[in-house]
Protein backbone atom coordinates (compact mmCIF):
# COMPACT_ATOMS: atom_id res chain seq x y z
CA UNK A 1 0.00 0.00 0.00
CA UNK A 2 2.89 2.48 1.10
CA UNK A 3 4.47 1.51 -3.02
CA UNK A 4 1.18 2.60 -4.28
CA UNK A 5 0.69 5.44 -2.51
CA UNK A 6 4.31 6.47 -3.53
CA UNK A 7 3.95 5.60 -6.77
CA UNK A 8 0.82 8.05 -6.80
CA UNK A 9 2.86 10.79 -6.00
CA UNK A 10 5.59 10.03 -8.38
CA UNK A 11 7.66 7.45 -6.28
CA UNK A 12 10.09 8.29 -3.81
CA UNK A 13 9.86 11.86 -2.85
CA UNK A 14 12.90 13.69 -4.08
CA UNK A 15 14.07 17.71 -3.19
CA UNK A 16 14.87 19.33 -5.64
CA UNK A 17 16.91 21.87 -4.63
CA UNK A 18 16.44 25.64 -6.14
CA UNK A 19 19.28 28.48 -5.95
CA UNK A 20 17.68 31.48 -6.50
CA UNK A 21 19.94 34.44 -7.11
CA UNK A 22 19.51 38.15 -8.03
CA UNK A 23 21.85 40.33 -10.17
CA UNK A 24 21.52 44.23 -11.37
CA UNK A 25 22.17 45.88 -14.58
CA UNK A 26 21.64 49.65 -15.39
CA UNK A 27 17.99 49.38 -15.89
CA UNK A 28 17.08 45.59 -14.37
CA UNK A 29 17.03 43.59 -11.43
CA UNK A 30 17.40 39.99 -12.89
CA UNK A 31 16.24 37.15 -10.89
CA UNK A 32 17.91 33.56 -11.87
CA UNK A 33 16.85 29.70 -10.90
CA UNK A 34 19.54 27.75 -10.81
CA UNK A 35 21.50 29.72 -12.96
CA UNK A 36 18.77 30.64 -16.08
CA UNK A 37 17.14 33.85 -15.91
CA UNK A 38 13.64 33.70 -15.34
CA UNK A 39 12.40 37.38 -14.40
CA UNK A 40 13.59 40.77 -15.61
CA UNK A 41 11.56 43.86 -13.11
CA UNK A 42 12.35 46.97 -15.00
CA UNK A 43 13.46 50.05 -13.15
CA UNK A 44 10.55 51.81 -15.93
CA UNK A 45 7.48 49.16 -14.93
CA UNK A 46 8.88 48.26 -11.73
CA UNK A 47 5.83 45.47 -10.95
CA UNK A 48 5.78 41.67 -10.36
CA UNK A 49 2.72 39.53 -10.43
CA UNK A 50 2.01 36.66 -8.47
CA UNK A 51 1.83 34.50 -11.98
CA UNK A 52 5.32 36.14 -12.46
CA UNK A 53 6.09 34.33 -8.95
CA UNK A 54 4.86 31.04 -9.09
CA UNK A 55 6.47 30.75 -12.56
CA UNK A 56 10.34 31.74 -11.19
CA UNK A 57 9.38 29.01 -8.49
CA UNK A 58 8.29 26.48 -10.78
CA UNK A 59 6.33 25.40 -8.06
CA UNK A 60 6.33 21.81 -6.28
CA UNK A 61 6.23 20.22 -2.85
CA UNK A 62 9.49 18.41 -3.39
CA UNK A 63 11.45 21.72 -4.01
CA UNK A 64 14.03 23.56 -1.61
CA UNK A 65 14.51 27.25 -2.59
CA UNK A 66 17.87 29.01 -1.32
CA UNK A 67 17.69 32.71 -1.80
CA UNK A 68 21.40 33.20 -1.85
CA UNK A 69 21.25 36.99 -1.69
CA UNK A 70 21.73 40.09 0.38
CA UNK A 71 20.54 43.51 0.12
CA UNK A 72 22.03 46.48 -0.49
CA UNK A 73 23.65 48.43 1.80
CA UNK A 74 21.97 52.09 3.28
CA UNK A 75 24.85 53.45 1.41
CA UNK A 76 24.20 52.25 -2.16
CA UNK A 77 20.55 53.31 -1.99
CA UNK A 78 21.57 57.04 -2.88
CA UNK A 79 22.87 58.92 -6.31
CA UNK A 80 22.59 57.62 -9.39
CA UNK A 81 22.70 53.73 -9.00
CA UNK A 82 20.32 54.61 -5.77
CA UNK A 83 16.92 53.46 -7.56
CA UNK A 84 17.84 50.40 -8.99
CA UNK A 85 19.39 49.31 -5.71
CA UNK A 86 16.16 50.08 -4.13
CA UNK A 87 14.44 48.07 -6.68
CA UNK A 88 16.68 44.97 -5.52
CA UNK A 89 16.68 45.40 -2.09
CA UNK A 90 12.17 45.55 -2.83
CA UNK A 91 11.90 42.15 -4.51
CA UNK A 92 14.87 41.23 -2.20
CA UNK A 93 12.69 41.73 1.01
CA UNK A 94 9.81 40.29 -1.44
CA UNK A 95 10.99 36.91 -2.47
CA UNK A 96 13.22 36.13 0.83
CA UNK A 97 9.68 36.47 2.45
CA UNK A 98 8.01 34.62 -0.10
CA UNK A 99 10.50 31.88 -0.27
CA UNK A 100 10.49 31.10 3.40
CA UNK A 101 7.20 30.61 3.58
CA UNK A 102 7.33 28.08 0.74
CA UNK A 103 9.78 26.53 2.24
CA UNK A 104 7.76 26.09 5.36
CA UNK A 105 5.07 24.73 3.69
CA UNK A 106 7.01 22.51 2.07
CA UNK A 107 8.54 20.91 4.78
CA UNK A 108 5.56 20.70 6.90
CA UNK A 109 3.92 19.05 3.54
CA UNK A 110 6.73 16.25 3.39
CA UNK A 111 6.82 15.61 7.15
CA UNK A 112 3.05 14.95 6.97
CA UNK A 113 3.81 12.55 4.18
CA UNK A 114 6.33 11.23 6.24
CA UNK A 115 3.85 10.54 9.01
CA UNK A 116 0.86 9.39 6.73
CA UNK A 117 3.83 6.52 4.77
CA UNK A 118 5.00 5.09 8.57
CA UNK A 119 1.30 4.55 9.27
CA UNK A 120 0.55 2.94 6.88
CA UNK A 121 3.80 0.91 7.40
CA UNK A 122 2.42 0.42 11.19
CA UNK A 123 -1.06 -0.79 9.90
Amino acid sequence: MVVKKQLERGGKDMINNKEITMEINENDVIIKVNGTEKLKVSINKKSINTKDIYELLEYDVNNKYSFNCTPKEKSELQGIQGEINRLYNYIYELLDKIVTAVDDINENERAERAKEDNSLLSV
